[in-house]
Order: structure tokens, then sequence, then C-alpha cells
């Protein structure tokens, strides 16, 4: 009698597996084989569940989404001081460790990779969208309303520079050049001192 699988728990799992390939190999590593060699099977396990290495992809994108909510849900549990929130928030958007830079280069491959696909970039606009409204969510108790968008704007465009930088150059910002930067540009705001 063949084994049963759950379908659902198996593209789970391979996208788990495409994850780990894009964090240490980048795009150009993903493949139906590389995919499978870490999930310690065949090519056929992954072929199985996707026709194209494009369809691979693009659940990969939803996946990197969906982790990153989680992940982000996850930080804000039981801390209520604005200020603090504010700071954690930050300090986890920017590749402060080699975790961060291994998440921050799965997102600037998929950036990449998907520049003239309509349904991908959505997503990733959507993911922007995501990032600014967690920004705004935390600048509220402490910003006047009428400066709050363009703090949203200069701050997210503050942690995009940061971010970019690090991965062009992780041994030139290492975390505390990061966390600098990041203060100077709060004191800028008016939200110094912590």
């Amino acid at each position: 009698m063949p084994k049963q699988v759950d379908a659902a728990l198996r593209r789970e799992e391979i996208l788990a597996a495409a994850y780990r390939v894009l964090q240490d190999e980048g795009l150009a590593g993903i493949s139906f084989r590389s995919v499978a060699t870490r999930m310690g099977g065949s090519a056929t396990l992954v072929t199985h569940y996707y026709a194209s290495r494009q369809a691979l992809v693009d659940d990969l994108v939803v996946f990197s989404l969906n982790r990153w909510r989680e992940d982000l849900e996850a930080l804000e549990t039981g801390v209520n001081d604005p200020q603090k929130r504010l700071r954690i928030l930050l300090e986890w958007l920017v590749p402060v460790s080699p975790e961060g830079l291994r998440e921050e280069r799965v997102r600037l491959n998929l950036l990449a990779n998907h520049y003239h696909d309509s349904d991908t970039q959505a997503m990733l606009r959507q993911w922007d969208r995501h990032t600014r409204s967690v920004v705004r969510k935390h600048l509220q108790p402490l910003i006047a309303k009428e400066n709050l968008e363009d703090a949203v704007e200069i701050l997210t465009l503050t942690l995009d520079g940061i971010s970019l930088s690090v991965v062009e150059s992780p041994s030139a910002w290492p975390r505390r050049r990061q966390l600098k930067a990041l203060e100077i540009q709060l004191s800028l705001l008016g939200l110094g001192g912590k």
C-alpha cells in the first residue's frame, strides 16, 4: 500500500528547503535537484508538487511573506512601551545578525528575480505596504499626526538603505554601526534617547 502524504505539509517542507537554498546560494541555486537534496530525496520529490521552477519560486515568495509576518507577530508580543517597541522593530528590520543578513539576501534575490513579473511584484508591493504599516503603527504614539507619513517614509528609506549597504558590504556594517545609523535617524526625527 502506498504511503499517504499530506500534500500541504509536503509543500511546506519543499518551500522550507527552497528557502534554505535561497539563503545559502541565492536564486540561481534554486533547482528541483538542489531543493530535493536539502530534503534528502530526489528531484521527483519536488516535481510531483511543482511543474516548473517558476511555480516553485512564486510559492517561495508567498512562503517568505508569511514567515516574515509570523516572525513580526512574535516579536511584538508582550512589549507595551512605544519607544521600546519601535526600537525592537527597527533593529529587527535591519540585518544585524548572520540570520538577518541571510533573510535580507532572500528579499533582495526575490526583488531582483521578479522585476518584470507582475504577480510577484504585486506580492512584494504588499510586503512593502505591510512594512510601512507596521512602522506607521509603531510611530503613531510617538510622533505628531502631521509628521507621521514623512517619518514613515524617512524610516523605511533608512531601513532599506542600511539593509542594502549591509548586503553589499557586511564587514563594513557591523551591528553597532547599523544601530548607530538608526539612532541618528531617530534623533533627527525627535525620537532620540532610549
